[in-house]
């Protein structure tokens, strides 16, 4: 099996498993982890760097779904189906071979893509099954039922899943160069062009604001990555960064002046809440409160129903134990980041890499990702999974001769 099958098809597996599609998604995965163990279990390679990774995200998985499941929070068949989930998504993103740059530079944005293509297709196709059918005041409650089972779900989480795809909106203004243009990258910001609609679509449909900020937040680094690259001819960047701020400055006005922005309750969210929220309230509850939630159990009580936080929830739920764990192994993948942004890897895979790792870290400040979805969860340690193998990829050809 080539390489770029092998990734291909581990891209298929994260569509399906996106999807949140009851049984099939986890089975999928699941017997990808175990083929993927099958064919590893005599090779005699042993990564020090992966394996202390992979430990501190599987002690972090194991003490907090021990401790959720004494709580009576989760219970025995949960825990283990979602441990397993959590550190073999992981594995499989690192088992991707990334290869030379003319080799990454289509096999890993197609994987990236897979990931985040079917995380948001469930979110548009519950929220629009959703409006079809819905009045005014239940789509005020923002509450949607899931495409598949009817299960009902915030309108953030689905918000979290659509960010993916927003947040690559940066390859469509600067994803071009030298190892990745013609028709390979038309197509690629064409299809991230249609994402970015359907991710606006839903989430100004369901008011979630994080996002719509979280894209920003994406362009502002994405201008970064682009001007460092072009450092040594600043002059073309800033003429090309000019010519973009002009067309996206007449698309707002055009949109300004041609629509009634007032229809859409996003924007009076915006406008009268700005970046306020009652969430910080629970953050500021529970680090005062940190030495009574050394053991989890939700002892803290917080007006809202979650802290609205990834790491301060996972000490509300599970303890300081697994918070460790978990902060330990987001950590260590710093270097991973670094070594990215800093190499000659084609510009579009930097772009993609650093948008979907800031719609994470979004989502994760504001979310309480581990009861919302562990499957969103464990797509992002899919995603720390494949930057450690590319990380480790460019150290390799540092020292290659």
């Amino acid at each position: 099996m080539t390489n770029f099958f092998k990734a291909i098809l581990i891209g298929l597996i994260l569509f399906i498993y996106g999807l949140y599609v009851p049984l099939l998604s986890f089975y999928v995965l699941f017997a990808a982890v175990a083929t993927l163990a099958l064919l590893n279990a005599f090779a005699v390679r042993f990564d020090r760097e992966f394996v202390k990774r992979f430990m501190l995200l599987g002690l972090f998985a194991v003490t907090y779904y021990l401790v959720t499941t004494i709580h009576g929070i989760t219970n025995i068949k949960e825990s283990v189906c979602n441990i397993i989930a959590i550190t073999g998504a992981y594995s499989l993103g690192y088992s991707i071979t990334p290869g030379k740059n003319e080799d990454c530079a289509r096999t890993l944005p197609t994987v990236f893509l897979l990931m985040a293509t079917g995380f948001l297709m469930f979110s548009f196709l519950s929220v629009y099954n959703f409006l079809r059918t819905s009045g005014l005041v239940e789509i005020a409650e923002r509450i949607v039922p899931g495409f598949w089972d009817g299960v009902e779900i915030n309108s953030p989480g689905l918000g979290a899943n659509a960010s993916l795809g927003m947040c690559l909106l940066p390859v469509v203004f600067f994803g071009r160069d030298d190892e990745c243009k013609g028709i390979f990258y038309s197509l690629v910001a064409l299809f991230i062009s249609l994402m970015f609609a359907a991710g606006v679509y839903i989430n100004v449909a369901l008011q979630n604001r994080t996002p719509f900020l979280a894209t920003a937040a994406s362009l502002f680094f994405g201008t970064l990555v682009y001007l460092h690259r072009h450092r040594a001819n600043p002059s073309v960047a800033i003429k090309k960064l000019v010519i973009i701020g002009l067309l996206v400055g007449i698309v707002v006005w055009y949109l300004a002046t041609s629509i009634d922005l007032t229809q859409y309750n996003i924007l009076t969210r915006f406008s009268e809440e700005r970046l306020e929220s009652s969430r910080y309230e629970a953050w500021k509850t529970m680090l005062a409160s940190l030495h009574h939630s050394l053991l989890g159990g939700r002892a803290v009580k917080i007006e809202e129903v979650y802290v609205h936080n990834l790491w301060l929830d996972v000490i509300w739920d599970a303890g300081i134990a697994p918070f460790v764990f978990l902060a330990a192994f987001h950590l260590n993948h710093a270097t991973g980041f670094k070594n990215i942004l800093k190499s000659d890897l084609p510009l579009l895979v930097v772009l993609m890499t650093v948008g979907l790792g800031i719609s994470f870290f979004m989502n994760f400040m504001q979310e309480p990702t581990m009861t919302a979805s562990v499957t969103y969860f464990a797509a992002s340690c899919f995603y720390l999974g494949l930057v450690l193998r590319i990380s480790q990829d460019l150290e390799i050809r540092k020292v290659a001769p």
